[in-house]
């Protein structure tokens, strides 16, 4: 009898001594009588019957809203109503006036809510038609708001708009989406090759493992359940004053990508109320190897000081020697999950169209014009006709702005085409802006970055390079299979890459190649960082790879990787970027690695290992610049795109044809300017402008290169061509029917002016081939004394 008996304790806070595992029961009177009757399982005390307290509350709520709506729309008009208004008044004097109408009756709205009540969609209709003496114009415009959740909104507006005066037509038709998406309260969230933790509190162990094996591979991390019992991960410390940026009482929902060998997997969420850590919110999930986004929205409660949570193997024998991977984890305000992003990612998302047709007397112009902004990237594209009495255009413009990490890009792309009575024109131009807030940095440790041999002579100047591997470790499980052939062709920035392919195998080759370190300091982080290229990312079938590995003699101490397969997209030069945190043990050297793991290939350039994890422009390492000479003019063209705060490079082209003549012009300008000039760099700006152009007329043909302040021209008409240059050079057997010539320099023979210089050394002369003549206009074969007789 004694083993089916069960104790009942009533106290306002939870029993703590003489616990019987599923025999003891506590009626929770906390917030008064009857109370809430709970079972102690062990660890946690568990709802015997559910909570109505919540719910009653929620009722009221929804009551209170129910009445604060029929508040609201009580005072809108009825539709019968206003019928038996107007058939009262259409045959007398108070008949209702149009602007009364307008000003009343206009617009519908329409609403949609839960079944708690709470508006969740917003809809306004409303059409407008206005005429003047001037101008009749019709307007129809919807306004959609969608709420998902707490913080994600969904705005959509359009508005058709046909206006008619007696100079011209209008119409425009605008159509506007928005939405705004919820902030993440985790940082390392990606679990990839980082643990998750808090944005909130300051924990002294932010996240950790209990009784597992655990790792990373790929972009998540995995675990491995040692003891059945209580095996987990677990996000936060014992913080009891801390609610993490949330409320109580408020909804808060987690989510995860999630996958285990065992059928469920528990997400516990321990609050610490009234002086201890208690479990009140926990879910379930249900899980299998394949990934999974799993989602629990749950509430601190009311008399909550601090809180955290766990991811932990259900608590059965089952579970013993099991996997749980996991990835992508979001915090964030709201019962609604939305999609992963990390810390700090912008959230709002911009689409706007426009489509007008616009006709006068003189002109019809039709312009659509499209705007959309997302996380880090705006873009603008904009196509407009125009045809007027005496041309016909058409302009396409692209205008894209990437905001990034450590940068900002603007590129403007635009193509016109113009037609004329007297003129068709065709012009392509393209301009780039790019604002550098990198330094120079630490030291490039890796030698070789530029993948490249150079010959130099006994001065120190470089006379010749060739592409090459030198200094570089490479491996292969088949070298017959493989390649790695450092190039000249596909270049980033001017310098040189590799491109690594692997073909033929079945099974991992582990093709890649590497460089060591040593001389490590182990209380720095270390930077992998490079340039990528493929173009053909469907060849690569299991994976490319870049890693960092921390050695001390045979033993590895820590390694981290990058799943290059992330970034590679075909035909664009993509950076990666991988940081090695400090190390704080005994390490003998570092390794980098990169290549593909079966078959596949990549180019590879502009390769940095640095000390620290900031963000700095490419530099080769000192060592393989070829002279102190060449070192400065390296770290000038970085101090030109890093300290100078900006740089425009304008590449234009052009052909003009008209009636008497046809211009082809290509010009290039580097403008390089400093905001705050401080006599570092020099008080001006550096500008670098190349310019070549050809002219073709009826009758003449010229042609003009321009670099700087250096221009060469050539000017050819039908009686005669004009080179003006510095110099000339012609590397040929030169026949010339007439020469004349202010001077001649040649090895033996020298004219200038009136003076010829002979050199005697080189010169045999027959003496009936020379004549005199003195002063008299006399010839003589011979040279005779000057005859003083006249």
């Amino acid at each position: 009898m004694e083993q089916n008996l069960v104790e009942i304790i009533e106290n306002a806070n939870p029993p703590t001594i003489n616990l019987k595992p599923n025999k003891t029961l506590w009626r929770d009177i906390s917030n008064g009588k009857p109370g809430i009757l709970k079972i102690w399982t062990g660890t946690v005390w568990e709802l015997v019957v559910p909570d109505t307290g919540p719910l009653q509350q929620s009722i009221k709520e929804a009551e209170n809203e129910i009445n604060t709506l029929k508040e609201t729309v009580k005072d809108m008009p009825d539709k019968t109503w206003l019928n038996q208004q107007l058939e009262g008044k259409a045959d007398i004097e108070g008949v209702y006036t149009k602007d009364w109408v307008d000003q009343n009756l206009i617009g519908k709205q329409i609403y949609e809510t839960d079944k708690e009540g709470n508006i969740q969609k917003f809809t306004d209709l409303r059409t407008d038609v206005n005429r003047n003496a001037e101008e009749i114009s019709n307007k129809a415009e919807k306004t959609e708001v969608t709420q998902l959740g707490e913080v994600l909104t969904g705005v959509k507006q359009t508005v058709n708009n046909v206006k008619q005066t007696a100079e011209e037509n209008t119409s425009t038709i605008t159509k506007l989406e928005s939405s705004i998406n919820n902030e993440n309260h985790l940082y390392d969230s990606s679990a990839n090759n980082v643990r998750p933790k808090f944005v909130n509190g300051n924990d002294s162990v932010p996240s950790h493992f209990y009784q597992t094996l655990q790792g990373y591979e790929n972009d998540y991390t995995w675990m491995t359940c040692t003891n059945w019992t209580d095996s987990f991960f677990q996000v936060g410390d014992y913080l009891s004053d801390n609610l993490r940026g949330f409320d109580r009482d408020k909804d808060i929902t987690l989510s995860m990508d999630l996958s285990s060998e065992c059928p469920f997997v528990e997400i516990m969420v321990f609050q610490y109320v009234n002086g201890q850590w208690t479990v009140p919110t926990n879910k379930f999930c249900a899980t299998t190897t394949s990934w999974k986004r799993e989602s629990y929205t749950f509430k601190l409660v009311e008399n909550c000081k601090g809180w955290m949570f766990r991811i932990r193997f259900d608590a059965k024998e089952s579970s013993q020697d099991k996997k749980i991977w996991f990835r992508n984890l979001k915090l964030e305000k709201g019962s609604f999950a939305t999609p992963w992003l990390t810390l700090n990612a912008s959230t709002h998302e911009l689409n706007r169209q426009t489509n007008e047709i616009k006709q006068t007397v003189d002109s019809n112009i039709a312009t659509i014009s499209k705007v959309q902004k997302d996380q880090g990237t705006m873009q603008s594209t904009l196509n407009e006709v125009k045809q007027t009495t005496d041309s016909n255009s058409q302009t396409i413009t692209t205008l894209t702005q990437t905001q990034g990490e450590h940068g900002q890009l603007i590129q403007d792309n635009k193509s016109s085409i113009t037609q004329l009575n007297n003129q068709i024109q065709s012009k392509v131009s393209e301009t780039q802006m790019q604002d550098y807030v990198g330094k120079i940095g630490e030291t490039n440790l890796i030698f070789n970055a530029l993948f490249e041999t150079k010959t130099i002579n006994e001065w120190g100047n470089v006379i010749s390079s060739d592409p090459s591997l030198k200094d570089w470790g490479t491996w292969t499980a088949d070298v017959t299979k493989a390649e790695f052939r450092p190039n000249a062709q596909s270049r980033f920035g001017g310098y040189n890459s590799t491109i690594i392919s692997a073909w033929d195998f079945t099974s991992d080759s582990w093709t890649g190649m590497n460089q060591v370190f040593s001389n490590i300091d182990i209380w720095s982080d270390y930077t992998f960082s490079a340039m990528y290229l493929t173009t053909n990312k469907s060849s690569i079938d299991a994976g490319a790879y870049a890693e960092i590995k921390a050695w001390n003699g045979d033993t590895l101490v820590k390694a981290v990787g990058f799943d290059l397969l992330n970034i590679l997209e075909n035909g664009v030069w993509k950076e990666m970027r991988l940081t090695i945190p400090k190390l704080e043990k005994p390490v003998t050297h570092l390794q980098i690695t990169t290549g593909i793991r079966q078959n596949g290939s990549f180019y590879i350039s502009n390769p940095s290992f640095q000390k620290g994890s900031t963000k700095s422009v490419f530099l080769p390492n000192p060592r393989d610049i070829a002279n102190y000479d060449a070192m400065v003019k390296e770290l000038a063209k970085k101090v030109a795109t890093s300290e100078f705060n900006s740089k425009v490079s304008t590449l234009e082209t052009s052909i003009n044809q008209q009636s008497d003549r046809i211009n082809l012009k290509a010009e290039a300008t580097d403008v390089y300017s400093k905001t705050e000039a401080d006599g570092t760099f020099g008080s001006k700006a550096m500008v670098e402008k190349h310019e070549s152009s050809i002219t073709v007329m009826s009758d003449e043909i010229n042609s003009t290169v321009k670099k700087g302040d250096i221009i060469s021209s050539i000017n050819q008409t039908a009686e005669q061509i004009t080179i003006d240059v510095a110099k000339l050079n012609i590397n040929a057997d030169t026949v010339v029917k007439w020469l004349t010539a202010k001077g001649i320099n040649a090895d033996v023979i020298k004219i200038s002016g009136d003076k010829v210089t002979i050199d005697k050394n080189g010169i045999t002369a027959k003496m009936a081939d020379f004549l005199y003549e003195d002063d008299n206009g006399q010839k003589f074969s011979v040279i005779p004394r000057k005859n003083l007789i006249v």
